[in-house]
C-alpha cells in the first residue's frame, strides 16, 4: 500500500464550519460570500466543494456529525481519530514513516471536513508510479541529523561534544562536567555566596543535544538553538536563557523556582515538564506544558498555563499583543521532535519546511510564491533528505536539491 501524505487546501480550517452551514441551510448572506470567495480562490477548492456537494454519502454523514455536535452537551470532550498506514520507506531499510496517523481535533467541526477533502483528494489522485516528473531531483543526498554540540565554558574555551566515548570534560568550579550517556551531566552542587560560573551549549543546524544541569533538570536542545545556565545553583532562583527551541524537564524545588528567559519573556515554574519553540524566523514564541504549571510573563502582562494549553507571544516588537493563550493542544506532536518525528499536523508548507531546513542543514529556496497550503502527516528524522522528499512530493510539490540550497516549486 502506498505511503500518504496530504496538503490540506489553503483556508479549509476557516471555512470548514461555513461548509457544514452551507449543508444545514444555516448560513447567513455574509458567511456565503466568505465561502464563496474561498471557493474562488483555487481550482483546488472548487473541485473540493463540488465533491462534497456532489457525493450524497459525505454530505449525509457531514450531516450526521453535525446533527451529534449540535445536540450532544458534552461536545468539548469529542475527539475524531483516524488512523492510517505504516510503510517501510524502501525494501531493505525497517524505517517507518507514520503518515496521517493521527487526526484528533477536539471541539470543532474541522475533523470531519478534513478526513472527508482527504478521501475527495485520494480518489482523485494519480498514483505515484505514474508521477515520475514530481521525483525529487537530488544530486547530493543529505544524512539526518545526529546528537552533538559545542560547549562554552566561563573561561569562553570551547568543548565540541557528541554521542560518543563516556568522559570527564572539564571542571568548573567544584561541578564536574560528564559526557555519559550521550548526554552532558553537570555533577555537584554549589555553595551559597560562591562565585557563579555560567556555561552555554549551542546546537548548530542538523544537531541536537541533551543536558542535565546540577539540579537533575533535564532539558533537550532542538537543532540550531541554544541554552546559557549557571554550572551550580547558588541563588533563590534557577534561571537560564534559551534561543531555538527546548523541552524541559524540570526537578521539583519549591525554595528555588525555575525561570526560563527567551525573547522577552519569562516562563516560572517550580517543577513541570514544558517544551518552548522560539525560533527568530518563527512569529510567535510558544510554551507548550505537559505537566505541572506555568507562569509566562511578558513585560507587565502575564498568565499561568495548564497542562495542554499553549502560551503565544508575538516575535515581531511592533505587533505585540501580549500572550495568547490556545487550549487542546496536542502536546505529542509539539515534541515529536524529541522523539524523533517531524510533525507536520496542520502545519504550511513553509513552516513545515523549516524543521526540514534545521535538520538537514539546507537552505529552502521557493520557485516562484511559497505555497500556503497545510500539510497532514509525521515522517521519522532518521531518514536521508531524499527519502524524506520523495513522501512530501507525494503533496504536489517538487523539489531540486543543488548543494545545501532545496528549490521548492508547486505542481
Amino acid at each position: 500500500m502506498a505511503q500518504e501524505i496530504y496538503v490540506l487546501p489553503e483556508g479549509l480550517l476557516e471555512v470548514s464550519d461555513l461548509i457544514l452551514k452551507h449543508l444545514q441551510n444555516e448560513i447567513s448572506g455574509e458567511e456565503q460570500n466568505a465561502l464563496n470567495e474561498w471557493i474562488a480562490k483555487s481550482e483546488k477548492n472548487k473541485q473540493l466543494f463540488d465533491e462534497l456537494m456532489d457525493d450524497d454519502s459525505l454530505q449525509n454523514e457531514m450531516k450526521l456529525y453535525y446533527e451529534s455536535k449540535n445536540a450532544t452537551e458534552g461536545f468539548k470532550d469529542l475527539a475524531f481519530q483516524t488512523v492510517f498506514t505504516e510503510e517501510e520507506v524502501t525494501p531493505v531499510q525497517t524505517h517507518k514513516v507514520i503518515i496521517m496517523r493521527r487526526m484528533a481535533i477536539a471541539a470543532s467541526l474541522i475533523g470531519f471536513i478534513i478526513l472527508a477533502s482527504y478521501f475527495v483528494f485520494r480518489n482523485n489522485r494519480t498514483e505515484p508510479k505514474e508521477q515520475k516528473k514530481n521525483e525529487a531531483i537530488v544530486t547530493n543526498d543529505v544524512l539526518p541529523g545526529k546528537q552533538g554540540a559545542v560547549l562554552t565554558l566561563a573561561d569562553g574555551s570551547k568543548i565540541y561534544i557528541n554521542d560518543s566515548a563516556n568522559q570527564n570534560l572539564a571542571t568548573q568550579g567544584s561541578t564536574q562536567i560528564l559526557s555519559k550517556d550521550g548526554k552532558l551531566i553537570y555533577s555537584g552542587q554549589g555553595k551559597n555566596g560562591s562565585e557563579i560560573l555560567y556555561n552555554t551549549l549551542a546546537t548548530s543546524r542538523g544537531q541536537m543535544y541533551p543536558i542535565v544541569l546540577s539540579d537533575n533538570s533535564r532539558i533537550w536542545l532542538n537543532s540550531e538553538s541554544s541554552i546559557k545556565y549557571p554550572v551550580a545553583f547558588v541563588d533563590n532562583e534557577r534561571r537560564v536563557e534559551i534561543t531555538g527551541e527546548a523541552y524541559f524537564e524540570i526537578a521539583h524545588d519549591a525554595s528555588k523556582p525555575f525561570i526560563v528567559s527567551v525573547n522577552g519573556t519569562e516562563i516560572k515554574v517550580l517543577g513541570t515538564k514544558f517544551n518552548v519553540n522560539a525560533y527568530s524566523d518563527e512569529d510567535r514564541t510558544k510554551t507548550t506544558l505537559l505537566e505541572g504549571s506555568v507562569l509566562v510573563k511578558k513585560g507587565i502582562q502575564h498568565t499561568t498555563i495548564k497542562p495542554g494549553q499553549q502560551a503565544q507571544v508575538s516575535n515581531d516588537a511592533n505587533n505585540d499583543k501580549g500572550i495568547h493563550v490556545v487550549s487542546d493542544i496536542n502536546t505529542a506532536e509539539v515534541i515529536a521532535w524529541k522523539n524523533g518525528l517531524f510533525n507536520f499536523d496542520g502545519e504550511d508548507i513553509p513552516t513545515a519546511l523549516r524543521q526540514l531546513a534545521r535538520w538537514y542543514n539546507i537552505d529552502i529556496v521557493y520557485a516562484g510564491e511559497a505555497p500556503k497550503d497545510k500539510f497532514m502527516g509525521e515522517v521519522e528524522r532518521n531518514l536521508n533528505l531524499s527519502q524524506a522528499l520523495k513522501i512530501l512530493e507525494r503533496a504536489g510539490l517538487q523539489f531540486t536539491l543543488e548543494g545545501k540550497k532545496l528549490i521548492v516549486k508547486q505542481q
